[in-house]
């Protein structure tokens, strides 16, 4: 159960497709989402799996990174789905009724994708912890399995008297797809004749939202370009893609920093191929896909030392202090000076650590075996 699936590319869609598509293999799954569509309810089928779409009403709630929404007959499809077990991934969106609901027909498990919001903004903090005070926790309370993407996203999230029912499940990366590819390869030759990426490149894949510091990053590379040639291309689209626009023309970056927009999940691979850098500057991360993506295409990264991204990356590349835009631009200077030798073991170090850890079949059987021993008690 989640309120987004696929065609939506977010982090949590690509997990849930990623691990449900293998475990349709073997089970019956039925994935319960949003007709993003504006249509009535309806059912098809995805990957081997039953995808039931429900009528949906979207709310947009002023700096909120994405709209509330009301699905209709979410009890409904509930009790349709006569589960062994219910997985909500995202607790924002459901109700204790819903929960209830649940409870009556089959166990609950839930993921903490999004945890307790924090250095966001004084809002969605304060309006985060809000909410998990008074429904959150008592809907992961309610679950008779727990798991986080990170040991982070735990660890803020989850009270101490349900601790013992939680589990850290990694999220994954296509490592096929996500691949060191030459720059001379056909697809990422198009890219960097496109954009003309003739200099250094600096790429960095978020939604468009203050959380992911674009703007400290822009503020960071302002003064590498006064050092070195470098361009800036921004995978992504959102609310803050106007300030963030106009802020690279006040400060005279509108030819170095490339808004490419969202693109392809199928192309993602050879931008990240045309890229020299890869930088995340997020002042609250759980746990981020693109890393590992990046981290999989042995492209070196910068990331801020925030949230999960430490649980991610280990030592296999550079850290910098979030919202800090002078740490940022030495770090980045570093990493342009780092020795090639050196840059080219972290990378390496980096693509092996995703094979080891974030390697979706180990993912999808780590879900199925804490699934397996929830509904046997």
């Amino acid at each position: 159960m989640n309120p987004f699936f696929y065609p939506y590319s977010g982090g949590t869609e690509t997990v849930i497709l990623e691990v449900y598509r293998r475990l349709a293999k073997k089970h019956q799954i039925t994935v319960v989402t949003s007709n993003s569509f504006g249509e009535n309810k309806r059912v098809e089928e995805l990957f081997g799996m039953d995808v039931v779409r429900l009528k949906t009403d979207y709310i947009n709630i002023p700096k909120a990174p994405l709209p509330y929404l009301k699905m209709h007959g979410v009890r409904e499809a509930i009790r349709e789905c006569d589960a062994d077990i219910y997985h909500i991934n995202n607790r924002f969106q459901y109700t204790l009724g819903d929960v209830k609901e649940i409870k009556k027909n089959g166990k609950l498990a839930i993921t903490i994708h999004n945890s307790l919001p924090q250095n966001i903004d004084l809002l969605t903090d304060y309006g985060g912890f809000l909410y998990d005070a008074t429904i959150g926790r008592r809907i992961i309370g309610s679950a008779d399995l727990i798991t986080g993407v990170s040991t982070y996203a735990i660890r803020t999230t989850v009270s101490k008297r349900d601790l013992e029912r939680s589990h850290v499940v990694y999220n994954g990366v296509d490592y096929h797809a996500f691949a060191k590819r030459a720059r001379g390869d056909a697809r990422v030759k198009k890219i960097i004749d496109r954009f003309s990426l003739d200099s250094s490149t600096l790429i960095d894949v978020g939604r468009l939202v203050p959380q992911k510091g674009h703007a400290y990053l822009i503020k960071a590379v302002h003064r590498v370009s006064e050092r070195v040639d470098m361009k800036l291309l921004i995978l992504g689209d959102g609310p803050h893609h106007r300030y963030l626009k106009n802020l690279s023309e006040r400060i005279g970056l509108q030819d170095s920093v490339i808004f490419a927009g969202k693109v392809e999940h199928d192309s993602a691979p050879y931008y990240y191929n045309a890229s020299d850098l890869f930088s995340l500057q997020s002042t609250y991360e759980p746990a981020s896909v693109a890393l590992l993506e990046a981290l999989s295409s042995e492209v070196f990264c910068v990331v801020a030392k925030t949230g999960g991204m430490p649980e991610m990356m280990g030592k296999c590349g550079i850290y910098s202090v979030p919202k800090d835009p002078d740490n940022i631009y030495m770090k980045i200077m570093e990493a342009l000076n780092i020795d090639r030798r050196e840059k080219r073991r972290l990378s390496t170090e980096g693509r092996r650590r995703m094979l080891a850890v974030h390697n979706w079949g180990k993912i999808s059987k780590q879900y199925e075996t804490l699934f397996y021993n929830v509904c046997r008690d």
